[in-house]
């Protein structure tokens, strides 16, 4: 019997030990927990002063809506009111033209408002030799500001190169008018 009761010792010791040693890792757990909310709390604290110090602060303030506003008018005199579906058209066909270049047909997306602004996708695609491909992207980067490059996917065919582009054409939101109380 006293082999089984020092047998039960050691098991009851070990398992004291093991339940332990868990407890202390939650414990600490749970303390590491507190210390990261307790920097966030102080984060969050932080940076609500100095939100508030920027808002006191009047001359910033109007200096930060001053600077916003000149971007905004400066975005607004680049941005179209419409986009000029026609006048893209046309302004491919010729570059693509000057470049030797064939153009497959221009496929449109629809409109994507955003706050101020909306895009539209536009796919097309070309084919012909690798030169004339890329001075065609560098010379389509230079005539239309208002465009971003999206994909352009080159694949070599027939001794020739078709490429894929996807590019988006933005314009100006204007704000709604406002509607007339019934």
């Amino acid at each position: 019997m006293s082999a089984v009761t020092a047998a039960n010792r050691a098991i009851v010791a070990l398992a004291l030990v093991a339940g332990g040693l868990v407890g202390l890792w939650l414990l600490l757990d749970a303390q590491e927990r507190c210390e990261r909310g307790d920097l966030a709390v102080q984060w969050l604290d932080e940076s609500i002063d100095l939100r508030r110090g920027r808002a006191a602060d009047l001359d910033a303030y109007a200096q930060d809506v001053g600077a916003v506003r000149k971007d905004l008018a400066m975005l607004e005199q680049q941005l179209p009111a419409q986009f000029p579906d026609e006048e893209i058209a046309a302004g491919l066909r010729v570059l693509a033209g000057r470049h030797g270049l064939n153009l497959v047909p221009l496929l449109q997306g629809r409109d994507q408002p955003g706050e101020f602004y909306a895009r539209r996708a536009y796919t097309f695609s070309l084919q012909g030799s690798l030169p004339a491909l890329q001075a065609f992207l560098r010379d389509y980067a230079d005539i239309v500001p208002l465009q971003r490059l999206r994909h352009v996917h080159v694949v070599a065919a027939d001794g020739a190169y078709a490429a894929e582009i996807e590019t988006e054409y933005f314009r100006y939101v204007e704000e709604d008018p406002p509607h007339p109380a019934p």
